[in-house]
């Protein structure tokens, strides 16, 4: 859906229909309740419900029966639309989409465990060494990105935090900690 939206203005409503189970909605036995976004701490809260309350408005128009598809499906469909925020939030929204990846990869791990993976590390340790370089700033020989993550991450007291348990102000805090320190996310 976020790929469709980049494509399109800003000032445009997107009306999509989809599985009701991959909605960001707060559903209750395939009934979903209008207007209500999937809030922190729920099972089913992901990258896609925490993008689409950082960016957007979503209304339940209506049900789709699954009798009014060929073959039927096995699950109950939506139609929602998605009124974008105007103006959107003064974010870079690459770096709030890779520091979203990496935590919700595994949304029930704690933060500590999620930027000590290896991939993670290389990958923020590459960004971090580029975005020095660009500076034109020295790092000292027994750097260690690792070291700098814990850093961070205690400096918020987000070490044992988990990503289904965050809310938008918990991401921005965390990306803005990140990006103070120099580690970008792109």
């Amino acid at each position: 859906m976020f790929h469709i939206k980049s494509q399109v203005p800003s000032s445009s409503n997107s009306f999509f229909t989809a599985h009701s189970s991959v909605l960001p909605f707060s559903c209750s036995k395939g009934n979903l309740h209008k207007d209500s976004l999937l809030p922190p701490g729920d099972k089913l809260y992901c990258r896609l419900s925490i993008n689409t309350q950082l960016l957007s408005t979503v209304h339940h128009l209506l049900k789709v029966g699954k009798n009014n598809f060929r073959p039927p499906p096995k699950v109950e469909s939506s139609v929602v639309r998605i009124e974008p925020k105007n103006p959107p939030p003064p974010i870079n929204f690459k770096e709030w989409d890779g520091l979203t990846r990496i935590c919700f990869v595994r949304k029930n791990k704690t933060l500590g465990a999620a930027f000590s993976q290896t991939p993670v590390l290389l990958t923020l340790d590459k960004n971090y060494r580029t975005h020095m370089s660009l500076k034109e700033e020295m790092l000292p020989e027994e750097f260690s990105i690792k070291e700098l993550i814990v850093d961070v991450l205690e400096s918020i007291d987000f070490t044992e935090k988990r990503p289904r348990t965050m809310d938008i102000d918990d991401f921005m805090k965390l990306m803005h900690a990140f990006n103070s320190v120099g580690v970008h996310f792109v």
